[in-house]
C-alpha cells in the first residue's frame, strides 16, 4: 500500500473502539411539518451517534437536571443535545404538534409523527412503520409522576427502518416549571442512507 493509502477507513469498527459513529450533523428536526428557521433544530455539524443508539434532544435541560428529572443515567450509546434555542421542542403548549427527521438537504428520513400534546408521551412501536399513523405508536398521558417515558432506551435490538435513523420518543413533562425537560428522540439502528 503506498503512503497515505487507507488511512481512517474502518475507523472506530476495530476491536475493542466501541461502536461506529453515524454522523447526523445537518440532520434538522421539523415542528409542523415547517421549514421555516422557527420551527427547525438543525443538528450541530460534529454530532454524531452510535450505531445502535440514540440521540435525545431535550427542550432545554441540560444532561445532568435532564437525567435527575427522568430518574435516568442515559448510556454510553446517547448523544444529549440540549436544544437551542430552548423554546423549539414545545410539547405542553395547549396545542398539538408533529415531528419530523429531516437530512441536510431536507429529505424526510422519517415522519411526521402523530400529533402529540399535553400531557403525552408517545413511543415507536416495532417494527417501525409509518410515523403518521397511530398504530406506529404507544401513547401516554402523563401523570405528576412523569413514569413511562424512556429517554435513550426502549427501541429494540431489531427495529429498523429504510432510511437508518427514526424519531422513537417525543415527550412533554408534567409539572411546575419543569417544560425544559420535554424531550425527542432519534434512534439510530443503521446508518441513514
Amino acid at each position: 500500500e503506498g503512503e497515505g493509502e487507507g488511512e481512517g477507513e474502518g475507523e472506530g469498527e476495530g476491536e475493542g473502539e466501541g461502536p461506529v459513529q453515524i454522523g447526523v450533523g445537518g440532520f434538522k428536526i421539523s415542528r409542523d411539518r415547517s421549514t421555516s428557521s422557527s420551527n427547525l433544530f438543525v443538528l450541530p455539524a460534529a454530532t454524531s451517534v452510535a450505531t445502535g443508539g440514540y440521540l435525545v434532544i431535550g427542550r432545554s435541560a441540560n444532561k445532568a437536571g435532564f437525567e435527575t428529572f427522568w430518574g435516568v443515567t442515559l448510556a454510553s450509546n446517547v448523544t444529549y443535545l440540549q436544544a437551542t434555542p430552548g423554546d423549539f421542542i414545545v410539547v405542553n403548549d395547549n396545542g398539538t404538534h408533529t415531528w419530523s427527521l429531516l437530512s441536510s438537504t431536507n429529505a424526510v428520513l422519517d415522519g411526521p409523527t402523530v400529533g402529540v400534546g399535553q400531557p403525552d408521551n408517545i413511543q415507536r412501536k416495532v417494527p417501525v412503520t409509518a410515523a403518521n399513523s397511530d398504530l406506529a405508536w404507544t401513547t401516554t398521558a402523563l401523570t405528576s409522576t412523569n413514569t413511562g417515558p424512556t429517554p435513550g432506551r426502549g427501541q429494540a435490538a431489531n427495529a429498523v427502518t429504510t432510511n437508518g435513523c427514526y424519531i422513537s420518543e417525543v415527550s412533554d413533562a408534567i409539572g411546575t416549571s419543569v417544560s425544559r425537560n420535554e424531550f425527542i428522540e432519534i434512534h439510530c439502528p443503521l446508518a441513514p442512507r
